[in-house]
């Protein structure tokens, strides 16, 4: 019997003499980018470029262009429901758990499943910091920009090969986890 359960794309996962090299070095290599390209464009929250590029860099770019697409889904909800609750309603335990609650079923219910985290999370960051209607408004602007500059430099960094020796995990290729992949032989339900 096989289970669908989420498991790494990679089986078995890296042991010690595998190191994820390639990662490292994009993902290294597009924070300094990000945050470079943030305050050159003058980003009020370059903080966002970087949390951009730690999430969504890949070994390939077709992966990390998955995890961006999840990445601006997440970002425009959870910023969306900010101004939308700071300007319009008033900012309650019940009226976040409201919210957030429905962020997470918009992210299932158009499909981007792997956004019902952060949008949430967005959200919760948004009403608690950004209180004020003028101020909600320009940290839900700076953060887009900020998230949008980290995929491109995300994108761009994980499009280029590096050579890092045998042990390269370029072998590997999609995101790290795959909810719903075919568990590989030998796996048994329980095992994470």
């Amino acid at each position: 019997m096989r289970f669908k359960v989420p498991v790494p794309v990679s089986w078995p996962p890296p042991g010690p003499k595998e190191l994820p090299f390639e990662l490292a070095i994009k993902t290294g290599v597009g924070a300094g980018l990000s945050l470079y390209a943030a305050d050159a464009l003058g980003l009020g929250f370059p903080v966002y470029a970087l949390l951009a590029v730690a999430t969504t860099a890949e070994l390939g770019a077709s992966s990390s262009f998955l995890l961006v697409c999840y990445r601006l889904i997440g970002t425009v909800l959870g910023v969306t429901a900010t101004v939308v609750v700071v300007q319009y309603w008033t900012v309650t335990p019940l009226s976040a758990g409201i919210v957030m609650g429905m962020l997470v079923l918009v992210c299932w219910g158009v499909g981007a499943q792997h956004a019902a985290r952060l949008a949430p999370l967005i959200f919760a960051v948004g009403i608690t910091e950004y209180a004020s209607a003028q101020s909600a408004r320009q940290w839900a602007t700076g953060r887009i920009l900020a998230t949008i500059v980290g995929a491109v430099v995300t994108l761009a960094v994980s499009a280029v090969p590096v050579p890092v020796g045998r042990h390269s995990a370029r072998r590997r290729s999609g995101p790290e986890v795959h909810p719903g992949v075919d568990a590989p032989p030998g796996f048994h339900a329980g095992q994470e």
